[in-house]
Parts: C-alpha cells; structure tokens; sequence
C-alpha cells in the first residue's frame, strides 16, 4: 500500500510541475478535470442551461478583437444510430490541449442528449448509438482549452437538433426477445443473432 501511495504522490507531483493545478486535478479524475457526471436540469447559464454547469465551467465571452467561434449541428441518421458533423469556423478541435490555458480558437466540445451530459466531443464527427424513444434534444455546445464555454454577444456557441425516435411495435412471429432487432432492424425476420 505504501508502494502504490508512492506512486501516486509521484503522479501528482508530476502534474503539478509538468501542468500546473489543472494538470493535478486531470492526474485526480483524468476523465473530466471537472468530475465526468456532469449533468443540465435547464435551467442557468444564460438562462437555457442547468445551474451546476454554470458552476462547473465558467463563460469565456470572445473580445471583438478576436475571431468569433461558430458552429452548426449536422445530424445524419447511421442505423441503428445518428453521426454528427459539427462544423466549425474560427475553432479548431485540440484534444492535445484539454486543461492547459486558452489560446484563442481552440478547444473542444460537450454532447448533452436531453439536457444530459453525455460526453466531451474531441473532433468534428461522432456517432451516437442509439436514443431513447420518444423526442430526443440533442445539444453541443463550444469550451475552450481550459473548460470555459465560448460565448459571442452573451450567447454561448452552440446548436441544437431533435431527433424523433418511433416507438417499434414487435412483430408477432420474431424470435427476437428485443424486436425490433437491434442489430438489424428486421422486424418479424427470421434469424439467427
């Protein structure tokens, strides 16, 4: 036990030297520096986001003398799930830089599916298995480097999509105790999987 202790204080020790506090609290939750159970009721940040996420990121509000973050929200269904292509201007993903200072266009992205954080999102595509039936708000939204989110005129940058998904009725002669089946999609087809 006083091994492992060892070694731990090592990390930490690490991490404070190589990256500072920011790079301490990574080597404590390398997850999210913030802790990765995040989660948005709706209501705080600029009146549309949960009041923990105001808490838990602070607002990065882009002077005019620099370039103005945008994005928009492309969602393509990919049975049995949904990609998203977030395209950018003024923003380049750097996953490389999570937790170091903010250098001006960079950063990376937070996937929240009705108003839950899901993930970080580190690049332009992702893919999102599947969602619950019913309405599904899916939102993404723009941090920089050292988790602030982006906002332009005190509005964060960020897009929104909804996405339907039916309800599947089972088929009366699928075999398959999840009909629809999900790896398929074959209501009432026979087989084997």
């Amino acid at each position: 036990m006083k091994k492992m202790n060892f070694y731990f204080g090592l990390l930490l020790a690490m991490a404070l030297v190589l990256g500072g506090f920011k790079g301490a609290a990574w080597a404590l939750h390398p997850d999210d520096a913030h802790g990765a159970q995040e989660t948005n009721d709706g209501h705080g940040v600029h009146g549309a986001h949960a009041e923990h996420e105001a808490h838990a990121h602070e607002v990065y509000e882009v002077p005019e003398n620099e370039p103005a973050p945008s994005l928009t929200l492309n969602v393509m269904e990919d049975p049995p799930g949904w990609n998203l292509h977030l395209v950018t201007e003024n923003f380049t993903f750097a996953p490389y830089h999570i937790g170091v200072d903010h250098i001006p266009g960079e950063g990376h992205g937070h996937l929240y599916i009705n108003d839950k954080k899901i993930t970080r999102i580190l690049g332009p595509w992702h893919h999102i298995p599947e969602l619950p039936e019913g309405n599904n708000t899916i939102r993404v939204s723009l941090s920089t480097n050292d988790h602030e989110y982006y906002s332009v005129n005190n509005q964060l940058v960020e897009d929104t999509a909804e996405i339907s998904v039916a309800q599947a009725e089972k088929a009366k002669d699928c075999p398959c105790p999840r009909c629809p089946c999900p790896k398929c999609k074959c209501p009432g087809k026979k087989h084997n999987h």
